[in-house]
């Protein structure tokens, strides 16, 4: 169960003012719209259908649980961060990840989170 507390903190970053860098990539969605392979309900539905099923479901959401499993082991971290990036073919799609992650770090860090500013810090000096 999620307490009062939990589902604040997951309201703020579902939030788009929120200042992770998320509402900055369209995670292809503007280039698909721009070459109309995206343009009615259906072909939106399909996209975020996929995005859904294929990215979230099959990848982020198996990495973010083993992320959660390897705690404050910020290697372990590393490692599956590194998994995340190999299984990120499109160059555009990888880079707006990354900027999307530094900028997540940046709040955290400035909010003290736990490992924050260390995991930042292996980033700066490319351990991950």
């Amino acid at each position: 169960m999620t307490t009062r507390s939990e589902l604040l903190v997951l309201l703020q970053h579902g939030d788009s003012f929120f200042p992770s860098g998320g509402f900055a990539s369209s995670w292809g969605l503007e280039t698909l719209y721009a070459e109309t392979q995206v343009h009615n309900a259906a072909t939106l539905a399909s996209f975020v259908d996929g995005q859904l099923r294929c990215r979230w479901a099959l990848c982020d959401r198996a990495a973010l649980h083993n992320v959660y499993q390897a705690g404050e082991n910020l290697k372990a971290v590393a490692e599956i961060d590194a998994e995340v990036e190999t299984l990120s073919l499109a160059r555009d799609l990888r880079e707006a990840s990354r900027r999307a992650g530094r900028a997540l770090l940046r709040v955290h860090t400035q909010l003290g989170t736990a490992n924050a500013t260390a995991y930042l810090e292996r980033i700066r000096l490319g351990h991950a």
